[in-house]
């Protein structure tokens, strides 16, 4: 099964871990997983297992700090390969995902905490 998980960073956090962990968890059982991140995303400290694809988009950056970071979300939609899977980690790449979805691949949102409190201040 081909399996997506788009990423806005591959930040130390231990969310990106957990994603990295089901990629390398999913590719173990035979599965064509690919992380999906911003090119200019910093992923030097991370290793990748050979069997887990890296695509780099043309994206910036992302930040919510940054006005404008619904740029980085459109072109990781425009990014996605296809597939069978999406895999989304947070509420940002869940609509970057949405028209993928709708076409040919199944969405799960792997939700490890509320994002609704989290971004709501």
């Amino acid at each position: 099964m081909k399996i997506v998980i788009p990423l806005l960073n591959l930040s130390m956090s231990g969310g990106v871990r957990i994603a990295i962990q089901y990629a390398t968890g999913l590719a173990a059982r035979g599965h064509d997983v690919v992380v999906v991140v911003p090119q200019e995303t910093d992923a030097d400290y991370l290793r990748l297992p050979d069997n887990v694809g890296l695509l780099r988009a043309a994206a910036p950056p992302f930040s919510l700090r940054r006005s404008g970071y619904l740029g980085t979300v459109v072109a990781l939609a425009k990014a996605l390969p296809p597939c069978e899977v999406i895999l989304a980690t947070s509420w940002q790449v869940t609509f970057a995902a949405l028209p993928r979805s709708r076409r040919a691949a199944r969405l799960y949102y792997l939700i490890q905490h509320d994002d609704a409190v989290i971004n709501s201040g």
